[in-house]
């Protein structure tokens, strides 16, 4: 999964369209979208979106158990 596909379904299960997401962290909606389809869109930004959804960002060890409700990205995924 890249990380477009997990913002989006993670959009989807709080209920947030990419408007309402975008008046709560202070941006353009279109500023968002742009930036949630970028591929090389920044770590930092991406993390300000996700603890606006009650998300963080996390480095594991490769093959840790994740939590229920995760979303692991891939390498390679990013198209």
């Amino acid at each position: 999964m890249d990380h477009t596909e997990a913002m989006r379904e993670i959009l989807a299960k709080r209920g947030y369209s990419i408007r309402q997401l975008a008046d709560k962290v202070g941006v353009t909606n279109v500023s968002l979208g742009r930036t949630i389809r970028r591929e090389n869109a920044p770590l930092s930004v991406i993390a300000k979106y996700l603890n606006a959804l009650g998300y963080q960002v996390a480095f594991v060890p490769s093959g840790a158990n994740l939590p229920d409700g995760s979303y692991l990205l891939e390498e390679g995924d990013e198209q």
